[in-house]
């Protein structure tokens, strides 16, 4: 009974700062406080006490601290360049909302649409599309999925990075398949923020630790990397490995709970894992 209340409190705990997180959006794109409170069912008043721009800024700086505290890596992993330490959270979420923008606007740059007809396309202003492509406002998720479908690129490339800047944590412990899935475009993301070089071209980047082909055999979903060349491998996209780390260890652990599976669980999945 108590770990169950436990958990319900997470939940509108979390469900408490979503709200908040879009109340922020939304005002950020000219929503009024009038309007607001139509969607949520109160008085202006109230909303405008309960989701004023301190206290929802005071309340996702306390999630993203509180997750990070929960990210932080157990010690007898194999060590990252810069997991040991951690990453203060609002460093960890100002690369990712960076990453974010960089990966959006290598996207846009490969179409031949204006700011003015991406913003007609998405029905959002003009002023706040290029905010969010020059990286000045983090967009919420159906926003991100609309310009990138819009670009002709893949929502879920950018999934890791919306995470990161918004300062959420899903869940651990998915199906193999899903935590592979992840770590890889999570790696994807990372390649397109920085413009989707040559894997060639990153070697050097990495200190020799991987070939282009390992890198592209890792970013093709071929090979799912080890610790030391998915970190090698972020470091070369100019990611930081401790914002990955996670997305890893989710893969690692799924794969050797299959490796020796509960009664009737089901095996890893195709693609080889290497050390």
């Amino acid at each position: 009974m108590k770990d169950l209340l436990r958990c319900a409190n997470d939940v509108m705990t979390e469900v408490e700062s979503y709200k908040a997180a879009a109340v922020h959006d939304a005002r950020n794109r000219g929503t009024s406080w009038d309007q607001v409170a139509d969607a949520a069912h109160l008085s202006a008043a109230t909303v405008r006490t309960r989701w004023s721009e301190s206290k929802v800024r005071d309340r996702l700086q306390r999630r993203a601290t509180n997750r990070a505290v929960v990210r932080q890596p157990p010690a007898s992993v194999v060590d990252a360049p810069d997991a040991a330490e951690g990453s203060p959270p609002q460093l960890a979420t100002e690369r990712a909302s960076a990453k974010l923008a960089s990966a959006l606007s290598h996207l846009h740059r490969s179409t031949s649409l204006t700011i003015r007809e991406v913003a007609e396309e998405t029905s959002l202003s003009a002023s706040y599309v290029s905010r969010i492509l020059s990286g000045e406002r983090t967009p919420t998720w159906p926003v991100v999925c609309a310009l990138a479908e819009l670009f002709n690129g893949d929502p879920a490339e950018l999934s890791a990075l919306f995470e990161g800047a918004h300062g959420l944590v899903p869940p651990a412990r998915h199906a193999l398949t899903d935590a592979v899935a992840r770590l890889q475009a999570a790696l994807r993301g990372l390649h397109l923020a920085v413009g989707r070089p040559e894997p060639d071209t990153l070697d050097r980047a990495s200190n020799e630790v991987l070939t282009g082909q390992t890198i592209s055999d890792i970013l093709e979903g071929v090979v799912i990397p080890g610790w030391e060349q998915t970190s090698a491998l972020v470091t070369a996209l100019g990611g930081s490995p401790a914002d990955v780390r996670p997305l890893w260890e989710d893969v690692h652990y799924v794969f050797l709970l299959c490796l020796d599976p509960p009664e009737e669980s089901p095996g890893p999945a195709d693609p080889s894992v290497s050390d």
